[in-house]
């Protein structure tokens, strides 16, 4: 059977968040999802070695061409083509992984938000009105979510 990133979505159980604070509330949506964070900051920090490394390759190539050595510039160009397809590789798996977590964290917030509003249930328009619950779940729910993109 095939298996994709998202199967676990929606969680079967999103568990109980931490409320002491925001930042803390923060730190328990990453935690819960620390393996596509994690895979996403080092496919980030691969694209950006490739960015830091492309002007030296650059400057390499232009100085062999200053010397007239062919073989030099031969390998700066082949360099320079591994290096940029090396940053486009890891330019992607980092946008997936940003879109993989964006998602996990709007699917659980929700998941949150419908379950406070079941616990509250006929409660609940008596104390928020329901334009505010939805705009929980069309805005503040995304917002809150961009965190991990």
């Amino acid at each position: 059977m095939y298996r994709t990133p998202f199967d676990h979505i929606p969680e079967v159980d999103p568990g109980k968040p931490d409320m002491r604070s925001v930042p803390q509330f923060l730190w328990w949506i990453g935690v819960n999802q620390k393996r596509i964070v994690l895979t996403g900051t080092f496919f980030g920090v691969i694209n950006l070695l490739c960015v830091a490394i492309m002007p030296g390759v650059l400057g390499r190539g232009i100085q062999a061409i200053a010397d007239s050595k062919s073989d030099q510039l031969r390998q700066a160009v082949l360099f320079a083509l591994l290096l940029g397809t090396c940053q486009a590789a890891a330019g992607i798996l980092r946008h997936r992984r940003a879109v993989g977590s964006w998602i996990s964290a709007a699917t659980r917030l929700q998941q949150l938000v419908a379950r406070k509003a079941v616990d509250l249930g006929a409660d609940l328009p008596r104390l928020v009105s329901t334009g505010e619950v939805s705009a929980i779940n069309s805005n503040d729910v995304e917002r809150v979510a961009r965190v991990y993109d």
